[in-house]
């Protein structure tokens, strides 16, 4: 219980360090679901929560998430993706 509220406090600070970059906030994820042209079945991947950052590249995205709190974490990970502009 320590723990998770020491890192709750931490992400708390790291969240308004880069307030300003931050476009949502994001969710934690649940379970999910994968649906194809067959139908749909639960499946599984790693990913636990999202946050929307705006930066000029991966690498400033790396930099700004490198003093993460969860990434304390040995087995954490972070995947970063592009949402490219659509024009729509």
């Amino acid at each position: 219980m320590k723990q998770g509220k020491e890192l709750g406090e931490k992400m708390m600070a790291w969240m308004q360090k880069n307030d300003k970059a931050i476009v949502d906030k994001g969710l934690p994820l649940g379970k999910n679901m994968r649906m194809t042209s067959e139908g749909m079945k639960a499946v599984t991947n790693d990913l636990n929560a999202y946050v929307v950052v705006e930066a000029e590249s991966a690498e400033a995205v790396a930099e700004m998430f490198k003093d993460n709190p969860h990434m304390e974490i040995p087995s954490s990970f972070l995947d970063i993706m592009e949402v490219p502009q659509m024009g729509m």
